[in-house]
């Protein structure tokens, strides 16, 4: 969870198909100390979702699209991804399902993903790299 007095370090952006997947992944994360912004655990009812889904994407530093079997092509996740590219963002997909090739859209084919076969693995690969992001430059 996060607040503007803690803003998230890592948005997590995902299909529905890829949901008990995502949840899975996030509460590694979470567990390992790292402040992400999850729609499954962020939005409430009556939140106006768009509007809070904007304001975290803008607030975090790490973009983190899940990709399953099924791909990540919905509108609103092109949005999130278009969003994170014009934020220049640091993007890192993670592929959900390491057993098939899967394709990732053309316009995330140039970003090293991760591709553990767990989600606590996929977890940990991200931790490090947020650990690594949060000293760089200083």
């Amino acid at each position: 969870m996060s607040d503007k007095t803690h803003p998230p370090q890592v948005f997590i952006s995902h299909t529905t198909a890829d949901k008990e997947w995502t949840d899975q992944f996030a509460t590694a994360l979470r567990d390992k100390g790292v402040q992400i912004w999850y729609d499954g655990w962020n939005l409430r009812p009556g939140d106006k979702w768009q509007d809070r889904l904007e304001d975290a994407l803008r607030d975090s530093r790490i973009f983190c699209v899940v990709v399953g079997d099924r791909g990540a092509e919905t509108p609103w996740t092109y949005f999130e991804i278009g969003a994170a590219l014009a934020d220049q963002k640091i993007i890192v997909p993670v592929l959900s399902d390491t057993s098939r090739q899967i394709q990732l859209p053309p316009m995330l084919s140039r970003y090293q993903a991760i591709g553990e076969r767990t989600p606590v693995e996929a977890a940990s690969r991200l931790a490090d790299l947020v650990e690594t992001a949060g000293t760089a430059g200083t």
